[in-house]
C-alpha cells in the first residue's frame, strides 16, 4: 500500500484536525513548543513561528514557482542564482538545497517549525525575513536566537534536523522538529516515495520526470540525510 494511503496526514492530504489552532502543530508538539517560548522568554528572546504545517498543494507551488524562476533559487550561501544559466538538474539541486520536493517536506506532518525573534521585527516592522543563515550568525538579526537554540535545544524535545551541512539540505538554523517527528520519517520508504512519483497527484509537478529518475539519490540526500537527535 502506497504511504500516502496508509498515512494521508504525512503527505498532509487532511484538512488538519489533527492540528491546533493557535499554530498548526500537533497538540503535543505546541506543548512543548510553549515550553521553549518560556525558555527563551527568560533570555529576552521573543520566540515566535513564521511557519508550521504546510499541506501538499503549498509545497508544490513553491516547488513549481522555483521550477519555473518565479520565485528566486538560492546557492548554499543564500545568494541568487541567475535561473536562465541553469541546466534542469541543477535546479531540482538548487531548489532541494532550501525546499523540500512537494510530498517529503517534514512541514507535512504538524511537528515542524520555522522560528524567528519577533523582537527585531517590533523595532524594525519593516523588514522582510528571508530565513537565510546570515539572519542567525553574528551581526544577523536573528543572532541572539541562534545563539540560544545551538546551547538550549539540548534537553528539550526539538531538535534541528538540518544542524549541519551534509551536503543536502543547507543548514537551517530556524528550522526545529519535534521528537516526535522521529515515527513519521520511519514511516518513509523509498519505495513509498517512488510510487508516490507515479501517482496521479505529482502529474503537474515541474521536472517530475527528471525527480523520477534521480528519486533514490533525492530520497537519500535530500530527505533521509539528516541530522538526528
Amino acid at each position: 500500500m502506497m504511504l500516502f494511503q496508509s498515512h494521508p496526514e504525512i503527505f498532509g492530504l487532511l484538512e488538519s484536525p489533527f492540528l491546533t489552532s493557535q499554530l498548526n502543530l500537533r497538540p503535543l508538539v505546541y506543548e512543548s513548543f510553549l515550553s521553549l517560548q518560556e525558555r527563551a522568554s527568560k533570555a529576552g528572546i521573543n520566540l515566535q513561528s513564521v511557519s508550521t504545517y504546510r499541506n501538499f498543494e503549498a509545497q508544490k507551488n513553491i516547488w513549481n514557482l522555483k521550477a519555473t524562476g518565479q520565485r528566486t533559487l538560492l546557492d548554499s550561501n543564500g545568494v541568487a542564482l541567475d535561473f536562465e544559466c541553469l541546466e534542469s538538474f541543477d535546479i531540482i539541486k538548487a531548489i532541494l538545497r532550501w525546499s523540500a520536493f512537494p510530498g517529503l517536506s517534514r512541514h507535512h506532518w504538524g511537528t515542524d517549525l520555522d522560528v524567528i525573534d519577533r523582537h527585531y521585527l517590533d523595532k524594525n516592522p519593516s523588514y522582510n525575513v528571508e530565513l537565510i543563515p546570515s539572519e542567525y550568525q553574528e551581526d544577523g538579526p536573528f543572532e541572539e536566537l541562534g545563539r540560544f537554540l545551538e546551547h538550549e535545544l539540548n534537553g528539550c524535545d526539538f531538535f534541528r534536523p538540518y544542524q549541519d551541512d551534509r551536503g543536502g539540505v543547507a543548514p537551517e538554523a530556524w528550522h526545529l522538529s519535534h521528537v516526535s517527528s522521529v515515527d513519521y520519517f520511519k514511516e518513509y520508504h523509498l519505495q513509498d516515495f517512488i510510487d508516490f512519483l507515479n501517482g496521479p497527484i505529482c502529474q503537474d509537478i515541474v521536472f517530475l520526470e527528471e525527480v523520477k529518475e534521480s528519486a533514490e539519490f533525492i530520497f537519500k540526500n535530500y530527505f533521509q540525510n539528516i541530522s538526528h537527535l
